[in-house]
């Protein structure tokens, strides 16, 4: 299954490891620039403001992923996505 993170992006659902409010935590965008992210990929999804962070992980390397769609409405894809796998 796949998880739809905002334009055209979506990632495997077994590679996400977080998903993260940006509301609650507004300077955590501004935590990933590259100096302080280390080493890991960050990529924006779409031109809208950021409302969530999705985290992945594969071969060992994490990509942070700054998604234009809240993270309760990506919560709730995922856990749809979650029960059809059951």
């Amino acid at each position: 299954m796949v998880l739809h993170i905002g334009c055209d992006a979506f990632v495997p659902l077994s590679s996400v490891v977080a998903v993260l409010d940006v509301a609650s935590r507004p300077d955590l965008v501004s935590e990933l620039s590259p100096p302080s992210c280390g080493g890991h990929e960050v990529r924006s999804i779409g031109k809208g403001a950021v409302k969530s962070v999705v985290v992945t992980a594969s071969g060992g390397r994490c990509v942070f992923f700054l998604s234009p769609i809240s993270a309760q409405t990506l919560r709730k894809r995922a856990e749809g996505g979650l029960a059809k796998m059951r």
